[in-house]
């Protein structure tokens, strides 16, 4: 649902949506969906121009995938690069593209 909520431009419900999920995954102890749930956080955040925000969720997001057996950061090491890209951070974002890259 939340996913639709974005693809049509209803970012702030996109985002209250994945809040409640992130909430119920932390409840539940799953922290691999848990992380999936602020990345897709940090998305929305980022789509809605809050790119200090998004950075902020993302690096929350990566500290939880890393303290697990067999998480992959790929991705949001991806959106990172990506943020930081946008920001012209361009030796932060060649580091994290890099490090996207060695995760495959």
């Amino acid at each position: 649902m939340a996913i639709n909520y974005a693809n049509e431009g209803k970012l702030d419900g996109a985002l209250e949506l994945y809040q409640d999920a992130k909430a119920h995954f932390e409840k539940s102890g799953d922290k691999n969906n848990a992380s999936t749930a602020l990345t897709n956080i940090a998305d929305i955040m980022y789509l809605q121009g809050n790119l200090p925000g998004a950075e902020k969720v993302y690096k929350q997001s990566l500290d939880l995938i890393s303290s697990l057996d067999g998480g992959e950061p790929g991705y949001t090491l991806s959106r990172i690069a990506d943020l930081e890209l946008t920001e012209g951070r361009l030796k932060d974002a060649k580091l994290h593209a890099k490090q996207a890259v060695e995760t495959l």
